[in-house]
């Protein structure tokens, strides 16, 4: 049995070094570290990771690649909503503030109809994330999201319907349409 454990840590440590290579690319998510700071903090505790997604923090308040300006939004919304439980430290406060404000400002870029270039599932979890920071009194504008939360509302109708498998598209963005993950759909 021990040869089996030390073959397959062999292949997995040579996968992992294959990361990144030929044009493939995994690095530390802003979105997901928010998210597990939010909904299973670590034991040994959450300053580690809330001091990584403040020195992930642009200039301008957000978080993401100024690049793709509509993809910044669910990890800002997501690294907000997980400062906002952790206020006890002046970095922490200043951290969410620029937040809030880039928040503010970007909800332009979803006025009016709907691009055709929406991120993946954002439809899903931003009206998720805004109704979030709305629970937590963070007051956020939500007209300018009104199309997409009608998308959101019609896919997550759909996913009902449909009761996804494991291993299905939107098995990967259970929290914005159930209540805490299905193992059995992973």
């Amino acid at each position: 049995m021990n040869r089996i454990i030390e073959l397959l840590t062999t292949d997995l440590r040579h996968l992992i070094g294959d990361l990144g290579r030929d044009g493939g690319l995994i690095s530390p998510s802003v979105y997901d570290t928010a998210q597990v700071l939010r909904l299973a903090p670590p034991a040994e505790g959450v300053w580690p990771a809330l001091n990584w997604l403040i020195a992930q923090q642009r200039a301008d308040g957000g978080w993401g690649d100024p690049v793709v300006p509509r993809a910044r939004d669910v990890p800002t919304f997501a690294a907000v909503l997980a400062l906002s439980a952790h206020q006890q430290r002046r970095e922490v406060r200043e951290s969410l503030l620029a937040g809030v404000t880039f928040l503010r400002r970007q909800a332009a870029h979803w006025s009016g109809p709907l691009p055709e270039d929406i991120p993946i599932g954002v439809e899903l979890l931003l009206p998720a994330l805004l109704d979030e920071a709305a629970r937590q009194g963070i007051a956020l504008p939500t007209r300018p999201y009104a199309e997409l939360i009608a998308l959101g509302a019609r896919r997550r109708s759909l996913i009902a319907r449909l009761q996804p498998g494991a291993g299905s598209t939107a098995v990967h963005s259970w929290e914005a349409w159930g209540t805490e993950p299905n193992v059995n759909l992973l």
